[in-house]
């Protein structure tokens, strides 16, 4: 990623509140239904038994979310960004409209969060990616439109940020994740419209990233989604429109990707969620337009999916985060337009019926 180098100190307006109530907004009573429930999965009205592939639906303990708790937040959310400080995990949402800014700890049982601070942030942050040094919890902010970066330390207890380091990068980064090779930390950025990619080291401290690879790409990735397979990082390429996905290994010392295995999924997914329930990695796969859900397990190597289960959902989510306490897997769901929020717990495929 080429950098204009502005080393500027990172103005940021702050409110702090004490530790808030369960939630942002009480809960309207009139949500929309969350992502799946009960009745959802019953015989008379189960589209479950059809995967992209035609597999049957898992009956074998194969994890499937249940709904424990529903709010509604603000709507219009643009980032969700679930980080841990210390032992204690939290989530950090941001308004880019607004700039208005929460962080929330996790509470147990997925009864959603409790917030612990409110501030406020420039508008117009187009990527919030939070990661773990020696040091401390960062956040990396990235600006799509103008290419301002900026890099914060979380506080102890959440309780806000501190600026450590700003610069400009060049406009036009669309996909921004973060991904590690051995004990590296990287970030790869591209752009959708022209195909440029490049590979960055974080530095220690949070001083910013250093470029370690460029390229260009085929233009068009709609969605890039990394994920760990023992002492490999593979990464899904899906394209939208034709539905060509290509995974990727990521090669040693951020060095680029190679090919490994390339197909043709369903167009239109939305989400390319990589999870990990217990200790097994699964993708979890969501179509908004026809509110189809699938969730998928990883072939060894990279080597594609294996069809578990798929479903039919509402329609209108818009971020998914998953995320474990106390060794419990959950996904929490968000509706941008409503604000409607979900927490679901993955439960064994062969319970769904008895609950």
């Amino acid at each position: 990623m080429t950098r204009l180098a502005m080393f500027t100190a990172v103005v940021t307006t702050v409110i702090s509140t004490g530790g808030a109530a369960t939630g942002r907004a009480a809960p309207s009573g009139s949500a929309a239904p969350p992502p799946v429930s009960v009745s959802d999965v019953g015989p008379a009205t189960d589209p479950l038994t059809r995967t992209r592939a035609g597999a049957p639906l898992a009956d074998d303990g194969t994890p499937f979310p249940r709904t424990v708790w529903q709010d509604t937040w603000r709507p219009g959310i643009s980032a969700l960004s679930r980080f841990q400080v210390d032992t204690t995990s939290y989530l950090l949402t941001y308004q880019t409209t607004t700039g208005a800014v929460v962080i929330g700890r996790l509470n147990g049982l997925g009864q959603g969060t409790s917030n612990v601070w409110r501030g406020l942030w420039s508008r117009g942050w187009t990527s919030v990616i939070p990661y773990r040094l020696d040091t401390g919890t960062y956040l990396l902010r990235y600006n799509k439109s103008d290419g301002s970066v900026a890099t914060d330390r979380v506080n102890s207890g959440g309780r806000g940020t501190t600026p450590i380091w700003r610069s400009r990068w060049t406009a036009g980064w669309t996909r921004i994740v973060p991904f590690s090779v051995g004990n590296e930390l990287y970030l790869l950025g591209y752009k959708e419209n022209d195909g440029t990619v490049a590979i960055d080291r974080f530095n220690a401290d949070g001083l910013g990233t250093t470029t370690v690879w460029t390229s260009r790409w085929d233009a068009g990735w709609s969605a890039l989604s990394p994920y760990r397979e023992g002492s490999n990082t593979y990464l899904i390429k899906y394209r939208q429109n034709s539905g060509a996905v290509i995974v990727d290994r990521f090669n040693a010392s951020g060095a680029g990707t190679t090919p490994v295995w390339n197909g043709t999924w369903p167009t239109g997914m939305t989400t390319l969620l990589p999870i990990v329930v217990g200790s097994t990695q699964y993708l979890l796969s969501y179509r908004n337009a026809t509110a189809g859900a699938a969730l998928d397990k990883f072939n060894a190597g990279g080597q594609g999916v294996t069809p578990l289960w798929a479903a039919r959902w509402s329609q209108g989510w818009s971020a998914f985060v998953p995320y474990r306490l106390a060794g419990v897997d959950y996904l929490l769901s968000y509706r941008v337009a409503t604000g409607v929020t979900t927490v679901s717990q993955f439960v064994p495929g062969h319970l769904r019926q008895r609950m």
